[in-house]
């Protein structure tokens, strides 16, 4: 998945309104919320490209 299709959907997950509610609720900072998804989804790309590359692409 590319940044920017990442960008876009964590995006749209925090502007939910029921995940909104829950962030405020739980006093989270959103931007380091967004960050850390971020930083999950690259570290979740790149597993996924080992494992198609030890595999031989094929699952």
């Amino acid at each position: 998945m590319d940044t920017q299709t990442l960008d876009h959907r964590i995006d749209t997950l925090l502007n939910d309104p029921l995940v909104s509610l829950m962030i405020r609720a739980d006093s989270v900072d959103r931007a380091m919320l967004a960050c850390q998804m971020r930083r999950l989804g690259r570290s979740v790309d790149e597993r996924q490209v080992r494992d198609e590359a030890s595999t031989g692409g094929a699952l």
